[in-house]
């Protein structure tokens, strides 16, 4: 075939990552005339690019001129490669061409090449984790695709994102996150939907969860085998996505992976963003609920692993996930991860856009005002909490002391106090206390929220109580 083959290109719906107000594409191929053109006789010949907007077919770059290399100056054929800029936005068509002349001056020809189309220049996104990351959910939802919202595949091909996301139809035995089973419903169209609508830029999914994976198989010095798959693929790319997507942590609430999990976990931030070369943000979700496991300690330190590192690592971030439905015993169902997907959306917006600030609230103060009453307080409330009842039980509070769990009968919204709870306990706390809340593996449905973001408060796990207002430490009491 004559005119402008292209042998290095991005793919069709590939998601270039902006830097600044912009991206680059890089094109590299080789060029050939129709022999009636040589017939005619040929002045020159020119490979030229130009990029089209696809909604109004505007040409946002006009047609330019390659650098080229000719092999056969009498036939006009050579190579050629050319590095565009292009400002944030899409979608685009790459249109590639050889614009050419007779000798005589008489003919003028734009000869075909080689289309590249619904290519977007945005942000580009990891999804890493297990299974609520993959996406298992079973049940019905609406969460349609959209364009501007683009999945790389496990086989290595951009495409429209369309649940599942996760399949590996043509991935090879290569591809570390197969799954062995059907996957579902996933957050991340919902949350490519919604941030491109907050950005103005189209957003792009690079999938690297697999179900069921613990988080050694994330650690670099563990097996590692899916934090080696996560690179891969990145590199793939060659490109430097702007955030990873994280939601894991069910495979190691057993006993005996619980204790090593904070270590692995935070080693893992650490690692992947030397091997990048840059401190690349992680938007966490913390574990929702497993109906029927047994390991309760495992499922409270974990979700207090998950809330801690948003503190003591830069750039972590935390979401809660505790008033999501489930489509079965542990993952969460198709209407909750369009939920999820929008919540992320909108941290993401905040984090990264200058989007308005929507953060968890998170307990940064538990002070012991009387001997048997406890102010909590927590960052990130925009006006106020709503509580869906005042019987702390069913809002997920556990209070133990020394004497150990200790009953609380009321819980209100603090007098005067805009981002503070105020629980009342049954009798006077005895020595060192601390205060959890929904740390089970099946916490409570209707957690205090956000009365403006309704977000649940996040998972906490034995924070300690503060008594200095009251004279220090209650252990004389004992």
């Amino acid at each position: 075939m004559t005119g402008v083959i292209l042998t290095s290109a991005p793919d069709d719906w590939a998601i270039i990552q902006k830097e600044g107000d912009c991206g680059s594409i890089s094109l590299k191929g080789h060029y050939s005339i129709p022999d009636a053109a040589l017939n005619a006789g040929v002045k020159y010949a020119i490979p030229v690019v130009r990029i089209m907007q696809e909604d109004n077919n505007y040409p946002v770059v006009p047609w330019t001129p390659a650098e080229f290399s000719l092999l056969d100056e009498e036939r006009f054929t050579g190579t050629f490669e050319i590095t565009l800029t292009l400002p944030k936005g899409g979608l685009y068509r790459i249109e590639t061409g050889v614009d050419s002349a007779s000798t005589d001056g008489t003919y003028t020809w734009m000869f075909r090449g080689d289309v590249r189309f619904h290519i977007g220049v945005g942000n580009l996104f990891i999804v890493a984790g297990q299974s609520n990351a993959a996406g298992f959910g079973q049940d019905w939802g609406g969460d349609a695709p959209a364009l501007g919202v683009h999945v790389l595949r496990n086989n290595n091909r951009w495409a429209l994102a369309t649940h599942p996301l996760n399949e590996s139809t043509d991935a090879g035995d290569d591809n570390e996150n197969t799954e062995i089973r059907v996957s579902g419903t996933s957050p991340w169209i919902s949350f490519g939907r919604r941030l491109q609508q907050i950005s103005g830029c189209p957003v792009g999914l690079i999938v690297c969860a697999k179900g069921g994976s613990p988080i050694d198989l994330w650690d670099k010095d563990g097996t590692g085998s899916l934090y080696r798959n996560m690179l891969r693929k990145i590199n793939m790319t060659n490109q430097h996505p702007i955030g990873i997507l994280w939601y894991q942590g069910c495979a190691d609430t057993t006993d005996g992976n619980y204790e090593v999990y904070e270590e692995k976990y935070l080693n893992f931030i650490s690692n992947i963003r030397h091997d990048l070369g840059y401190e690349i943000p992680f938007f966490t979700f913390q574990l929702n609920r497993e109906i029927g496991s047994p390991y309760q300690k495992g499922w409270a330190v974990i979700r207090e692993v998950q809330r801690r590192a948003a503190h003591t690592m830069q750039k972590v971030y935390v979401l809660p996930t505790l008033n999501c439905s489930l489509s079965d015993n542990v993952h969460n169902s198709s209407v909750s991860n369009t939920l999820l997907g929008e919540r992320m959306a909108k941290l993401c917006g905040y984090v990264l856009c200058n989007a308005p600030a929507f953060l968890a609230p998170d307990i940064y103060s538990a002070e012991l005002i009387q001997r048997d009453q406890i102010l909590l307080r927590f960052s990130g409330v925009v006006r106020t909490l709503f509580l869906y009842s005042q019987n702390p039980a069913e809002c997920g509070f556990l209070i133990e002391d020394n004497l150990g769990e200790v009953l609380p009968y009321c819980i209100t919204l603090a007098p005067g106090i805009l981002d503070g709870l105020l629980i009342t306990l049954d009798r006077d706390l005895q020595g060192d206390a601390q205060v959890s809340f929904c740390h089970e593996s099946v916490p409570s449905f209707v957690p205090p929220v956000d009365a403006v973001t309704y977000l649940p408060l996040l998972s906490f796990y034995q924070f300690p109580v503060d008594a200095r207002q009251l004279g220090g430490s209650l252990c004389h009491q004992i």
